[in-house]
């Protein structure tokens, strides 16, 4: 009579794929993780110092050889761009124009040999490079493996 309607509606749904898609996603970030954390204890416990960069030349991984060799903490090394991690980097090898052949044509190279100063003294270096997984569904990545002389 007061023109208002007294009551509720509810609607029932089944929620059970999505809380099984859920824990997959959950398992799925977990198994990433791990896999992760195994790279990681690979990549560290190779005695050579050794970083990724990404396509512009920064550092995203950087293992615990070349952390020692520098006499840096990981977090000045992660984030930077290759070329300013040391002088006689960009000044003495050609490393400019392998990334851009190796970006290009995807290929493995090796730089002429430059003089790097570590925690241990000034030794002579090598850098050798490798693409990692050039695909359009993977971000580009390149291997620098540095090679004491």
């Amino acid at each position: 009579t007061d023109n208002r309607i007294d009551g509720a509606v509810m609607t029932f749904s089944s929620i059970d794929l999505q809380k099984q898609a859920q824990d997959m996603l959950q398992n799925s970030m977990e198994e990433m993780e791990k896999a992760g954390d195994l790279v990681n204890s690979v990549f560290n416990i190779n005695h050579t110092p050794m970083l990724v960069l990404d396509e512009n030349g920064t550092i995203v991984i950087a293992n615990d050889a070349i952390v020692e060799r520098l006499d840096r903490a990981r977090s000045e090394l992660l984030g930077i761009h290759f070329f300013k991690l040391h002088d006689s980097i960009s000044k003495n090898t050609d490393l400019q124009s392998e990334l851009q052949t190796a970006f290009h044509d995807n290929t493995d190279f090796s730089t002429k040999t430059f003089t790097l100063q570590t925690i241990d003294g000034e030794h002579p270096y090598i850098i050798k490079g490798r693409v990692i997984k050039k695909e359009e569904k993977y971000p580009y990545r390149i291997l620098l493996h540095l090679e004491q002389q």
